[in-house]
């Protein structure tokens, strides 16, 4: 997410499309050939959501003088506006202890996701226990 396009500049006045290619020269101007952005989406409040179309340019992106150089050539006062997002796992189990450090690596690695791509996790599955005196059969 970038946050700071001001409000009469050239970005605060363009659609998504304008925006993915702006972008998109301005990756080519800095040295970036390869793929770029995929979509960008203008938001209320003088900010742009975009989307990478691979891992390298946003790995690419990660990196502060990168950073720092696609911000400057968009305009002044433009930043990353770092971003969580919600991820749902499979191959969970059930007695998951969102702490342990070895549980998280290993959800990672069941999910084929790199091993820093959980920075936190926490269980949603609560299953509840039966009582004993209920009979096998209706459990």
């Amino acid at each position: 997410m970038l946050e700071g396009p001001e409000r009469g500049s050239k970005v605060s006045q363009m659609n998504g499309m304008q925006l993915k290619n702006e972008f998109n020269r301005i990756l080519g101007s800095l040295g970036r050939k390869e793929k770029g952005i995929r979509s960008a989406l203008p938001q209320k409040h003088k900010g742009v959501l975009f989307e990478t179309d691979d891992d390298s340019t946003a790995n690419w992106l990660r990196k502060k003088d990168n950073a720092a150089a696609f911000c400057s050539a968009i305009g002044p006062n433009v930043a990353f506006k770092p971003r969580t997002h919600n991820l749902i796992a499979f191959n969970v189990a059930l007695t998951l202890d969102p702490d342990n450090q070895r549980h998280r690596e290993e959800i990672c690695e069941a999910n084929h996701l790199d091993e820093d791509a959980i920075l936190a996790m926490r269980s949603t599955s609560h299953y509840p226990q039966f009582p004993r005196e209920i009979p096998v059969n209706y459990r």
